[in-house]
């Protein structure tokens, strides 16, 4: 054919709208990389920060909640610890105080008491051997546990004293 067009670098004009072409072709490219590589570590550093402020405030939530239960085990320990040693709270009431604790802190799991051993709390384990109901062991320590099932219902148990074990 007649129409086909060859390119033939003749004039110097011609040649200098090739090289300032791709010289600005270049220059895009190179441009166009470094913006590129720039947004990237921007929005990494950006999700970064993010994830960063939401751990943080997850964290201060749990936090709250933590120590929300702790001031009310140590108020719980404070009031049995006084009652006893007033002599007004017996088996049955702190099985009752520990199984407010339980139901009336969203992140208690469990709420118990171990007595000391040779029935310290009122020296009568003899007549407490698995009463369960009133907190009683095999051995009749009182050692009452209330704790929480998935669905949040409570059961009440007594468990075995372990004098030897770390968390005693």
């Amino acid at each position: 054919g007649i129409f086909m067009l060859k390119f033939q670098a003749k004039s110097l004009a011609t040649k200098l709208i090739a090289v300032t072409g791709g010289t600005i072709a270049l220059v895009l490219l190179a441009s166009n990389y470094v913006l590129i590589s720039q947004t990237q570590s921007r929005v990494e550093t950006l999700v970064r920060d993010q994830a960063e402020v939401e751990a943080k405030a997850i964290a201060s939530g749990i936090a709250s909640d933590i120590g929300e239960l702790a001031g009310a085990a140590r108020s719980m320990a404070g009031s049995v610890g006084l009652g006893h040693e007033g002599g007004f709270l017996d088996r049955k009431s702190i099985i009752s105080i520990l199984r407010s604790n339980v139901e009336n802190n969203a992140f208690a799991f469990g709420s118990w008491f171990a007595e000391a051993p040779d029935g310290a709390f009122d020296g009568k384990t003899a007549d407490y051997v698995e009463k369960k109901e009133f907190g009683g062991s095999k051995t009749g320590a009182f050692n009452p546990y209330w704790t929480k099932n998935k669905s949040g219902g409570i059961t009440f148990s007594a468990f075995e004293s372990d004098y030897a074990g770390e968390w005693y």
